[in-house]
């Protein structure tokens, strides 16, 4: 259902003490990558966040993600899981889990988001890349048009991509934000650091 040039640029090697090619995977390197669908519908906002988040150990890879959707000033926090994976060398790579499915492109980019728990669907697909940043940590920040599909309703919208990384006792990054006015303006915020840091 999706298509065209995502960039999806994985975040930079992971910013934090004795970071070198041999500690990419080394204990407590953080991955994220979140995906933030936004539109307006009528006088109402209509959001989907999914953020996920890969934390490699020495031992073990623990994967988290998380997805919400907002329509009318209501939350629904639908998907919410955890699970480990064997340690791996590419920490980056988004895997499917439980009703979260992933559409994929060469290159490990992701094409679209689906929820599918028989009861409910609901997807994402990515489009054209309108805009792109790099940030101090490596971060990668990407403006992208897509569309969510909900019942039989596809609703077009800008969606979000941030993909960020850190090691060891280096915070995470701080709060980041989306700010949009139609189609003139879109701000992006991000801290550098978590907690001010």
């Amino acid at each position: 259902v999706a298509c065209a040039e995502v960039s999806q640029d994985q975040p930079a090697q992971p910013i934090g003490d004795s970071v070198n090619a041999e500690d990419s995977t080394s204990d407590n390197s953080r991955y994220e990558q979140n995906f933030v669908f936004a539109s307006v519908v009528g006088d109402s906002i209509f959001l989907v966040p999914w953020l996920t988040r890969t934390t490699a150990y020495t031992n073990e890879t623990v994967r988290e993600a998380r997805g919400w959707l907002t329509r009318s000033g209501t939350w629904d926090a639908f998907y919410a899981e955890e699970w480990k994976t064997p340690l791996t060398q590419t920490p980056t790579q988004m895997l499917p889990y439980g009703n979260m499915r992933l559409l994929m492109q060469e290159g490990d980019i992701v094409d679209g988001i689906i929820f599918d728990d028989s009861v409910r669907r609901l997807e994402l697909a990515l489009g054209d890349v309108t805009a792109s940043w790099s940030g101090p940590r490596g971060e990668v920040i990407d403006l992208v048009e897509g569309a969510a599909y909900i019942l039989d309703e596809r609703i077009e919208g800008l969606i979000l991509y941030l993909a960020r990384a850190s090691i060891g006792a280096t915070p995470p990054g701080g709060d980041w934000g989306l700010l949009i006015s139609g189609d003139s303006l879109q701000l992006v915020f991000a801290a550098n650091l978590e907690y001010g840091g």
